[in-house]
């Protein structure tokens, strides 16, 4: 038997026996020592993330100010557009 179907038979052995022990029992440990039920010390060891979420008023002024950008350089843009047409314009006349 080669090497690979050792393994697989290993594997469906594992499978078959202490997995559906482990799911039986309703504790799944997939290795010694391990518990994969989490307690609250458990959670407690989780970090915590300190960092504020954003609330609506300023989700909102934050959305106003980039309307206001994108309206400001909407202007530019079409203050720049129409001095190239008058330039392209005075060079026609002449």
């Amino acid at each position: 038997m080669s090497a690979v179907e050792q393994h697989h038979q290993k594997l469906k052995h594992f499978f078959k026996t202490d997995i559906v022990k482990a799911s039986q029992a309703g504790d799944f440990s997939p290795c010694n020592g391990c518990n994969a039920k989490p307690t609250l010390t458990d959670l407690a060891t989780i970090l915590q993330f300190n960092m504020p979420t954003s609330t609506i008023p300023l989700a909102i002024w934050s959305l106003a100010l980039l309307f206001l950008i994108s309206f400001g350089l909407a202007i530019i843009t079409k203050r720049r557009v129409t001095q190239i047409g008058l330039a392209d314009a005075q060079q026609v006349v002449v």
